[in-house]
């Protein structure tokens, strides 16, 4: 009769358990490329991947000023659990869950620097995805709420990248650059 209880409140326990703790599915893509288009156009393309606690940076190179710089990187790094919770508030403070897309008007004619930053994240079964696009020389697009919030986080995951490896360098400062 015991045996018979203790498994019947297990059974109606059971579901509570699986259920009560949604498994940690913390994932972020991010995509940034950074070119220009005129004559000998090129562009530099970089994806940040995070995976429970594998952090994958990849760069690449296309067209004209390519060179030596033309070989893709790709670099995998260990996190610690307070970097990732770090990134886990930031995504929280910032509002990250949401979708948004954001893009500026480019410059008319000529020469056309250009940015595209996608972030995809997943945390506790919500998922969600920002683009933003515009000009290297839209200083406007530093005010918009969503530029903000991603820059917050991106700013956050090359501190880490940095921290691990100097050669990635500090890069995302430069998404907008005022005219010269």
């Amino acid at each position: 009769m015991r045996r018979l209880l203790a498994l019947s409140i297990l059974a109606l326990l059971l579901p509570f358990s699986t259920g009560a703790s949604v498994a940690d599915d913390f994932s972020l893509n991010i995509s940034l490329t950074r070119g220009e288009r005129s004559r000998d156009s090129h562009s530099q393309t970089t994806r940040i991947t995070l995976k429970g606690r594998e952090l994958v940076y990849e760069k690449s190179y296309s067209g004209f000023r390519g060179g030596a710089r033309s070989q893709p990187v790709r670099k995998s790094f260990r996190i610690s659990d307070e970097e990732v919770e770090g990134l886990k508030k930031i995504v929280r403070d910032n509002d990250l869950l949401t979708s948004d897309r954001l893009e500026v008007s480019s410059e008319a004619g000529g020469i056309r620097r250009y940015f595209e930053l996608a972030l995809n994240i997943n945390l506790n079964g919500k998922k969600s995805s920002i683009e933003i696009n515009g000009s290297r020389t839209a200083v406007e697009i530093k005010e918009k709420p969503a530029y903000r919030k991603a820059y917050a986080l991106l700013d956050a995951v090359y501190k880490i990248l940095s921290a691990q490896d100097k050669e990635i360098g500090y890069e995302n400062r430069d998404l907008v650059i005022d005219k010269q």
